[in-house]
């Protein structure tokens, strides 16, 4: 399998995190982008497809929250927050708004590369269905990331104009 480094795009508006935890990420074979501010990081999960986003709480502009609420009408990727912010309700909140995880600063790097692969772990498979009106017909483009994972087992139930088809019928 030829597989892609994942991308991360890292918001934080202090340089030296985002150098730090750039450095980090790409030293561990992730292809991070950076930005340092809501605004730019729209833009940016809209021109391009992200794995993970990692997002400082406390951003000029849009902050942290409310840039995790716009990109969760446009994306399922995981959100790992890392914030100064370090309070149970700050995490809750976080949490709450669509965010994956949460990690106060200070951090360790080692914690956080171990909470970003635990993250695109979950990550096993991404599709995009086309409806075909005029040959009446469903597509479906499917990527499989496995990322260290073993899948042992994929079932599938889908339905289609009443009809059922197992999963026999689909691996044939």
């Amino acid at each position: 399998m030829n597989e892609t480094p994942s991308r991360i795009l890292v918001v934080d508006d202090e340089p030296s995190i985002t150098e730090f935890v750039g450095y980090a990420l790409k030293k561990e074979g992730f292809q991070p982008d950076v930005v340092d501010n809501g605004e730019d990081a729209l833009a940016m999960a809209q021109e391009n497809d992200y794995d993970l986003f990692v997002l400082d709480i406390m951003l000029p502009g849009m902050d942290g929250y409310e840039l995790c609420r716009r990109l969760r009408t446009k994306t399922s990727a995981p959100v790992l927050f890392l914030s100064a912010r370090d309070t149970e309700l700050d995490k809750v909140v976080g949490l709450e708004i669509g965010g994956d995880d949460y990690l106060a600063k200070p951090f360790g790097v080692r914690e956080l590369i171990a909470r970003v692969r635990a993250l695109l772990r979950r990550i096993l498979i991404r599709f995009r269905l086309f409806l075909d009106l005029r040959l009446q017909r469903l597509l479906l483009d499917c990527n499989l990331f496995l990322l260290q994972l073993n899948l042992t087992l994929l079932l599938c139930n889908i339905r289609v104009g009443g009809c059922h088809l197992d999963r026999l019928t689909l691996l044939l």
